[in-house]
């Protein structure tokens, strides 16, 4: 009886870590361009940020 309890407990969590990575996989794309859109966004504060003391000298 120990046994299949051990058995169970393992396909579920095998099961819940299938859905994850199934899950990060299907993110991918989105979770890329959102990255790529901050890193943008940081890049050109940097720039005007930069420009800005150059233009004031």
């Amino acid at each position: 009886m120990l046994k299949n309890n051990n058995a169970q407990s393992i396909m579920e969590y095998t099961a819940v870590a299938m859905f994850l990575m199934i899950a990060l996989i299907a993110m991918g794309p989105f979770l890329k361009g959102s990255v790529n859109a901050h890193f943008k966004m940081l890049n050109e504060s940097v720039q005007d940020a930069a420009n800005e003391k150059i233009g004031q000298q």
